[in-house]
């Protein structure tokens, strides 16, 4: 049975939610996600908005990123804001455009990164398989890292977004919280297999 806004947010505090936000940003923030489930039935987040920091979540778990300009600039701009809540998390990240190209036998467009003296290839592909393979990226180097934190996908389209969530956050939102379903926070498989051709 799921429960009210008022109880999802009381529950999220209690569960670490808020635990990367600077104290006095809490407050904004659960008011933000509490009207955000209420009346949009979907997770949301207060950002910085400061020049160096518009796109910078105040929660450092919600990441807006367009998936149409994930790919058009290879990562970087989501990788740069991912950085911040890496650091927030205190785990390094490091990161690097190795080389962008052609690759001729595939016919694709892509993008080489290091993150932490790893190299991933991504490929040009489509907007949801790009995005599927960057967050299967983040995903491993958390893992490697050891943190409890997974990255989900939430939204297809140009307004993806994605969240940072350890198991016991993922399971209370499935759940407790009400959610659309396009607003759902989803494994990068799940995900794929629902939008791959959106």
């Amino acid at each position: 049975m799921k429960k009210t806004p008022k109880e999802n947010i009381d529950d999220f505090e209690e569960l670490g939610y808020f635990k990367y936000s600077k104290p006095e940003d809490i407050d904004e923030l659960k008011k933000e996600l509490e009207c955000s489930i209420a009346e949009h039935k979907q997770l949301y987040t207060v950002y910085f908005g400061e020049p160096d920091k518009a796109d910078i979540a105040k929660d450092f778990r919600f990441i807006n990123c367009d998936l149409e300009e994930l790919i058009e600039w290879q990562a970087v701009d989501t990788l740069h804001i991912l950085s911040f809540s890496f650091e927030k998390m205190q785990l390094p990240f490091t990161w690097k455009t190795v080389r962008n190209g052609i690759d001729e036998k595939r016919d694709l467009g892509f993008s080489e990164i290091e993150i932490n003296k790893k190299n991933y290839i991504l490929y040009s592909t489509d907007w949801s398989q790009y995005a599927y393979d960057f967050v299967k990226i983040i995903n491993d180097q958390l893992e490697i890292l050891g943190s409890k934190e997974i990255l989900y996908l939430i939204t297809p389209g140009n307004d993806g977004n994605f969240i940072l969530l350890d198991n016991e956050l993922k399971e209370y939102v499935d759940k407790y919280v009400e959610l659309r379903d396009t607003f759902t926070p989803m494994e990068a498989d799940t995900w794929i297999e629902k939008y791959k051709d959106e």
